[in-house]
């Protein structure tokens, strides 16, 4: 039997609660020049549920290639606990792609 998956690719994520985060990503052989981008943390996976906090998404096209960087200050990091996220794209023509998503783990700090 031959199946085809349209799924956004697995990526779990940690950090320390406190810190300000960046992760960057790039997708090779494909160029979203001119998409724009959302993140988000769930307390839940679900999109109702609570929200612990969300990302800010910066799409550059390259060639065939797209780099992705997803921000959050640490002023809005500021939950512990885990949680789930994905990260979604939406084209110049409107569509909507989810490329990534997974469970987030976010570390109690010790240094205030």
């Amino acid at each position: 039997m031959t199946s085809l998956d349209y799924l956004p690719a697995q990526m779990d994520l940690r950090w320390v609660q406190g810190d300000d985060v960046v992760f960057q990503f790039k997708i090779i052989g494909k160029n979203y020049s001119g998409a724009t981008g959302k993140a988000q943390v769930r307390k839940k996976r679900d999109r109702s549920s609570e929200l612990i906090t969300s990302f800010t998404v910066t799409v550059t096209g390259s060639g065939n290639d797209t780099d992705i960087q997803a921000y959050i200050p640490s002023a809005n990091n500021t939950t512990v606990g885990k949680g789930y996220w994905d990260l979604e794209l939406e084209d110049s023509e409107g569509s909507t792609r989810t490329i990534l998503a997974g469970t987030v783990e976010i570390i109690p700090e010790i240094t205030t």
